[in-house]
């Protein structure tokens, strides 16, 4: 790392000495961050906690430091916006909202300077978090890695392994609808298949459903006698009062270029009447 050097003897000292100093910095910190990555480019180093509220269907993100790929940057909180999803990755899909780090600069300290001339000489190297379908000017997609960057696979030393596209549908059903399956996410395509990360459902009643016992399957295909993935118990579906419920997927196995369906599992249409919303993060592997 290079250093100025402190002499004896009435050093002069120039502004460039102080630009040497902070480029020594930055160019040291980006080397260490690359080498703990494995990779150069952005990563988030603390905090921007990703936070979705699915009951008020909206997004926020905490403070935190991200490394830009040239220095480290602090960021402040992202209040709750309106959500509309969110995709991680290099390529979002046409459309899609993500998140994005908007560099932004400001400056502070205003001083006499013996040209008798009023200048700033603080300068704030922030960025500014977004949540939108198109990337500000200048600005980079919220780094792939959603965590801390250093992980058991820094520690490890092992390069970290590029992350599929994480994706969002949210669809609303009429529970009548549901003696029959019904699809929430299309098949991806030769040699790929769906991976279902999470998923809940929102129960909204107009008249409490009577379900005979039946429960609300997710599975591949579209045959709802079938769990798959994992259901909705009856008692969750026969709720009296608007209600939200979490479902572990299960993850044992994928199907090739199959879709996912929800559906009764008696496939009987069920009494009473409700709106059943399905909330559902997953992504698209390549086999």
């Amino acid at each position: 790392m290079n250093r100025l050097r402190a002499l004896p003897g009435g050093q002069p000292l120039r502004s460039d000495d102080w630009s040497l100093i902070q480029d020594a910095t930055a160019v040291a910190i980006r080397e260490l961050v690359a080498g703990l990555k494995g990779t150069s480019g952005p990563c988030v180093v603390s905090g921007l906690v990703i936070t979705t509220d699915y009951d008020n269907s909206t997004i926020g993100v905490s403070e935190g430091t991200v490394f830009d790929g040239e220095e480290l940057r602090f960021c402040a909180a992202m209040d709750p916006v309106e959500y509309h999803g969110w995709q991680i990755g290099d390529a979002p899909d046409p459309g899609g909202y993500s998140l994005y780090f908007a560099p932004a600069v400001t400056t502070s300290e205003e001083r006499v300077f013996k040209d008798l001339v009023e200048r700033e000489v603080y300068e704030q190297r922030v960025c500014e978090l977004v949540y939108a379908q198109n990337m500000p000017a200048g600005g980079f997609i919220y780094p792939e890695r959603l965590l801390d960057m250093i992980t058991a696979h820094v520690i490890e030393n092992v390069p970290p392994a590029p992350l599929p596209v994480v994706r969002y549908v949210r669809k609303s059903f009429p529970a009548s609808s549901l003696e029959q399956w019904q699809p929430l996410i299309a098949a991806p395509g030769s040699e790929k298949a769906i991976k279902v990360i999470s998923l809940s459902a929102r129960i909204v009643p107009t008249v409490p459903l009577g379900v005979d016992g039946q429960v609300l399957n997710v599975f591949y295909g579209s045959d709802p006698t079938e769990t798959g993935i994992g259901s909705f118990p009856d008692s969750v579906l026969e709720s009296a009062t608007e209600l939200h419920w979490d479902m572990e997927p299960v993850h044992d196995r994928v199907y090739k270029n199959m879709n996912v369906g929800v559906g009764l599992s008696a496939e009987a249409q069920p009494t009473g009447s409700a709106t059943i919303v399905i909330y559902c993060h997953y992504a698209i592997i390549s086999l």
